[in-house]
């Protein structure tokens, strides 16, 4: 309601706006008398009244700064009472019996002496926007001095004063002109300046002052821009009516100054008002004196705390005439018998407020005495009635002695210790607990018996935060280094007129030390279960989650508590969260490990539902009967994420490359043979070597698509019977030129016939091309290469060995990783990316067989493949590769 009523109020006063600045137009400029002439009576009356207004409101916006110290008044004030001289002297050099002295013509002299007073006010007023605005981000009251402004406002105005009695003025009318009084512009566009700066502060709205000051200024800006700078001749009826707005205008800010006058005035009512109601509401007696000590107010409680003075309370009584009345009458109980010096004593406290006065009366009453210096240099008096609480601590003294007399011989230790650790009271059990003397204890603070003084802080602050402590085991210190452990409890209490606690001692030494010892290994476990990069969950036989790490924890974005007592299927999506229990019930009745000690490549479901690859690997564990679960889990989303932007990276690039690199080759392949013509030696010695090294190349660029296949699962694979007699011989017939480029021989140990396997042709023959291209590199010239096909069982082997320089046991576990070769200095001379055995063993295993080896350094090497005897109908076994162009997989 309240914010529609003031977007009301806004609507209006815009509207006002625009209404007073259309009408003034429209109902000076169209209905108005342009044969009007006045005369200079008329415009001396006019300007009389004008420079009274000036005068007042200058007045009154300098009090308004020096009680607000709002820095834009200061502007206006000095613009005001400024203008308030100007007009003055326009008005005087103007009459007809001073003008006749003045060294200008009255032609000159009205119109400047005019513009003179505008332009001091126009612009005094941009200026009180500009303060403003820079008091907002600076101290209001110290980022310009008033003196300054006074300086340079006087300045000013002495200024023009001199220049219109000594200088003869210019023509400041031109009839020849459309607008005959162009300098009146000037004024008009400081009046406009600030009409869009007291527009932009956004104070017109509900300040009726800055609402008054637009209205000004919307008038300021029409009588300049629309009537005066229209006058074509002294005292016509555009330069009449510019004065007459100047006045409309100064009524405006007149009648702001005075409506936010009466505003403030009852504010200060209000608070008045308020103040009283807030002092007779005060359950505490409050008086209030002034600079000269003469009490001003005071209330219902103060008088009461006073009996028998009521006829010396009163407004403008001295302080130090109430207290030698209370004195005298014999009030106060302490001043009995030192009346003279009391007073005195009394009168210094007073006049410099220290600290709280107790006061007893001789009616039995105890007040509280609180005195403040006020910035006025008045003193705020406040005086509480605390009878009841010195009852109270006559009363608690008698209760401290019969709790001596009860916690004296009690079989706990007990202690009574204030905040800062000082001991008011031990019983026998608790000296004999310590290990201390009476006297000993009570010489000492209860802070260096902790072992960990940080403990000693926490249950203090519980302490005095709750008013008890839970038994809490302790770690305690004995003076001569012994430790020793009590189960400590204690609560607030108040002893000898003192807060402090009552604490019981229970020597739980020998138990003690048998937990922390269990508490030590556990943190221990914990710390470096918490710190185990891969999560940890414990589960029961029944799938509740016991316990979390914080890697478990941060994968599944739960907090650990969190989880604790909720099935494990929650961080498993469908339908393996369905089946999860079926699963680990049918393990605990059969006792077959499914999914038992391996590693098994999963998805999880986070919190919000969304899943994530990760690795899981999951053991069972005993304790005593109990039997639980223990799985490690692996978030393996950036790894997945990772091997994707690889796969697509290499098959981009690699794909790029294929095109051209081929294009190369064969443009190479012509040069050497001949097509342009017969190359020099040199030359063909050149392209030989290019087309040697683009084949190299090229053969890269397809083991890397390759690999990318099969990571990716888009190697295509045709299964079918595929004879491994026929497979070995046709691959020795393909790769004849590798046994000839490297001068050895392929030979056929033994190949029993009708060993079909279950196989694609096309890519056994690319996997056995990849071991007799390997084998002839690393065989010694002259050497051979035996080849062998037999069957084992349910399998199928082919086997190729060659007597080269085998492969050291640090490579073995390695050789078959991508871009690997067991002698970094034999892969320089027999080339080759270290590819062809990672794709050759990825081929195998997608056949459900195994690719491995055995070698023996300095006698040779043996790489052999295993693969499933074909179990499906009897047709005729292949061995050709015809599907798709074979190739030699580089090592």
């Amino acid at each position: 309601m309240s914010e529609r009523r003031h977007a009301t109020t806004d609507v209006r006063r815009i509207a006002v706006y625009w209404a007073t600045a259309i009408g003034v137009i429209v109902v000076f400029a169209a209905f108005g008398d342009r044969s009007w002439q006045g005369n200079a009576g008329l415009h001396t009356d006019l300007e009389i009244i004008a420079t009274v207004l000036a005068g007042i409101i200058g007045a009154m916006a300098l009090a308004r700064f020096y009680s607000k110290r709002e820095i834009s008044f200061l502007f206006l004030g000095c613009g005001f009472l400024g203008t308030a001289f100007l007009d003055g002297y326009h008005a005087l050099v103007t009459s007809v019996a001073v003008q006749a002295h003045m060294p200008s013509e009255m032609t000159s002299l009205a119109p400047w002496s005019w513009s003179a007073s505008r332009y001091f006010l126009s612009i005094l007023v941009f200026l009180s926007w500009l303060a403003w605005l820079r008091g907002r981000r600076l101290d209001e009251t110290r980022w310009i001095g008033d003196a300054a402004v006074y300086l340079g406002t006087a300045a000013v105005i002495v200024g023009f004063f001199l220049v219109f009695v000594l200088t003869p003025l210019p023509p400041a009318q031109f009839p020849a002109f459309y607008f005959h009084r162009p300098a009146e512009f000037g004024p008009a566009l400081f009046f406009l300046l600030a009409l869009f700066g007291y527009v932009r502060k956004g104070l017109w709205r509900r300040d009726l002052f800055e609402h008054c000051m637009v209205l000004f200024l919307i008038v300021s800006v029409v009588g300049q821009a629309f009537f005066m700078s229209r006058s074509g001749r002294l005292f016509d009826y555009e330069f009449d009516i510019a004065h007459l707005l100047k006045i409309i205008g100064y009524v405006c800010v007149l009648t702001g100054l005075i409506g936010n006058a009466l505003a403030i005035y009852r504010e200060a009512e209000q608070s008045e008002r308020r103040f009283r109601s807030a002092i007779s509401s005060m359950q505490e007696g409050f008086a209030l004196f002034d600079a000269d000590d003469r009490l001003i107010t005071y209330n219902d409680e103060y008088l009461r705390l006073h009996p028998g003075l009521g006829d010396v309370i009163k407004p403008g009584v001295r302080f130090e005439e109430l207290v030698r009345v209370s004195v005298e009458r014999g009030k106060i109980v302490e001043a009995v018998g030192r009346e003279d010096a009391f007073l005195r004593e009394r009168m210094r406290l007073h006049c410099n407020p220290q600290g709280p006065i107790l006061r007893e009366l001789n009616e039995g009453t105890w007040y509280l005495i609180n005195e403040a210096r006020m910035p006025d240099g008045g003193i705020a008096v406040t005086e509480t009635d605390i009878t009841e609480l010195k009852d109270a601590e006559t009363a608690l003294r008698a209760r401290e002695k019969l709790t001596r007399q009860m916690l004296e011989p009690s079989p706990v230790g007990v202690l009574i210790v204030t905040r800062d650790g000082k001991h008011l009271f031990a019983n026998e059990r608790a000296l004999e607990i310590q290990g201390v003397t009476r006297e000993q204890l009570m010489a000492s603070n209860a802070g260096d018996y902790y072992a960990d003084p940080a403990l000693r802080v926490r249950l203090k602050d519980e302490l005095y935060r709750t008013g008890v402590t839970s038994p809490t085991p302790v770690e305690l210190l004995k003076p001569d280094g012994t430790h020793y452990f009590v189960i400590l409890t204690s609560t607030l209490t108040e002893f000898e007129g003192r807060q402090a606690h009552l604490t019981y001692l229970y020597d739980v030494s020998d138990l003690k030390r048998t937990e922390q010892a269990l508490r030590d290994s556990e943190a221990r476990l914990r710390s470096v279960v918490d710190n185990i990069i891969d999560g940890i969950v414990t589960i029961d036989t029944s799938g509740v989650i016991l316990s979390v790490n914080a890697a478990a924890a941060r994968i599944f974005g739960y907090d650990e508590l969190e989880l604790v007592g909720h099935n494990v299927s929650t961080l498993m999506p469908e339908p393996h969260r369905s089946s999860h229990d079926r699963y680990l019930a049918n393990y605990l009745t059969t006792g077959i490990p499914r999914f038992m000690g391996a590693v098994r490549e999963v998805e999880g479901r986070r919190r919000n539902g969304r899943r994530f690859p990760m690795e899981v690997a999951v053991n069972e564990v005993s304790f005593g009967d109990e039997r639980l679960f223990v799985g490690i889990v692996r978030d393996i989303t950036e790894r997945k994420e990772m091997e994707r932007l690889k796969g697509e990276f290499v098959s981009t690039v690699s794909h790029e490359l294929c095109t051209p690199l081929t294009s190369i080759r064969g443009s190479l392949g012509l040069l050497a043979g001949g097509v342009v013509g017969k190359l020099p030696r040199k030359a063909r010695a050149l392209v030989e070597m290019a087309e040697m090294n683009t084949a190299r190349l090229i053969n890269l660029v397809n083991d890397i698509l390759d690999m990318e296949k099969i990571e990716s699962g888009r190697m295509e694979f045709r299964f079918g019977p595929v004879d491994l007699k026929t497979l070995v011989e046709q691959g020795i017939g393909a790769n004849r030129g590798y046994a000839e480029a490297f001068d050895v021989d392929f030979v056929v140990a033994e190949a029993a016939p009708g060993i079909v396997v279950r196989g694609d042709t096309d890519r056994l023959t690319q996997v056995l091309a990849n071991l007799l291209s390997n084998a002839a590199k690393f065989s010694p010239r002259g050497g051979k290469v035996e080849i062998a096909c037999a069957r084992l069982g349910a399998v199928g082997r082919v086997s190729v060995s060659d007597r080269g320089p085998g492969i050291a046991k640090e490579f073995h576990k390695d050789i078959f990783g991508k871009f690997t070769q067991a002698d970094s200095s034999d892969a320089r001379k027999v080339g080759g990316t270290g590819l062809g055995l990672n794709i050759s063993k990825s081929i195998i295993e997608k056949h459900g067989g195994r690719l491995t080896f055995d070698t023996k350094v300095g006698a040779g090497t043996t790489f052999y493949f295993e693969v499933p005897i074909w179990d499906g109908p009897a047709e005729a076994a292949g061995g050709t590769a015809q599907r798709r162009g074979l190739r030699v997989l580089s090592r």
